[in-house]
């Protein structure tokens, strides 16, 4: 998979998934940020130095409207 290096976006999901998408993407610089909403996550490092952190609110999501990748396995 190549991604544009002028298309950054987020991933929804710090699973496997979500290392094989990091592992696919051109340069991990794309990668803004890593989001998930379990608690078990939050806080830890995927490969590439990427951080989990928590989902922002919905109204950072109207403000932004970032693109993203889902990358949920269950």
């Amino acid at each position: 998979v190549y991604m544009n290096k002028n298309k950054s976006f987020y991933i929804i999901g710090g699973g496997g998934q979500a290392k094989i998408i990091i592992a696919a993407t051109y340069s991990s610089q794309d990668i803004l940020g890593v989001f998930d909403h379990d608690e078990k996550k939050l806080g830890k490092t995927l490969f590439e130095g990427h951080k989990i952190t928590n989902m922002p609110p919905l109204s950072w999501w109207d403000e932004h409207k970032p693109r993203v990748i889902t990358a949920l396995g269950n």
